[in-house]
């Protein structure tokens, strides 16, 4: 697999368009006063990836039997 120039990469990378990290941050004005799962948060950040990297279509998630377990369903809305 690593032979091939689309699964290392090589030449063919191209960077990607990040949603702003700011725009996922959970706001906490105290200690213990929000409850928050880190991967539902993830799972939206990764929605903007997807959304914004659309075009080019270079992004991808894979391992669809465990995304919504591991709270990414998110970014089956993209």
């Amino acid at each position: 697999m690593s032979a091939n120039p689309h699964a290392n990469g090589g030449l063919l990378r191209r960077s990607l368009d990040l949603p702003g990290l700011h725009d996922h941050a959970v706001a906490v004005a105290r200690p213990g006063a929000v409850k928050a799962e880190s991967t539902r948060v993830m799972g939206k950040f990764l929605r903007g990836v997807i959304e914004l990297n659309d075009g080019s279509k270079n992004f991808r998630i894979v391992g669809p039997d465990e995304t919504a377990s591991n709270r990414l369903q998110d970014v089956f809305e993209v």
